[in-house]
């Protein structure tokens, strides 16, 4: 945390780090989306038959794609202004 503070704030490289963001400011959603959505599902419904090819990675491909789907959401409420505040 130290570390993002001081490239964030103190080095001001806050522009490269935007991705960031989409998660932070809607940490709350991302938790519960994850928890309550079941992303492995619709993750293994669009990468079927890439089992075969990558073999044993394929855990590591649909846990990808599981985090990317949920970054993409995140990216969409960050973007439309909806933050979930408690």
């Amino acid at each position: 945390m130290a570390a993002t503070y001081y490239l964030v704030d103190v080095k001001g490289w806050g522009g490269e780090m935007k991705w960031i963001k989409f998660f932070g400011m809607n940490s709350i959603t991302a938790y519960v989306v994850a928890h309550v959505c079941d992303f492995s599902s619709l993750a293994g419904g669009l990468l079927f038959g890439l089992e075969h090819i990558v073999g044993g990675f394929y855990p590591v491909v649909i846990t990808f794609a599981e985090v990317s789907i949920l970054f993409l959401i995140m990216r969409y409420l960050y973007n439309k202004g909806i933050f979930l505040k408690v």
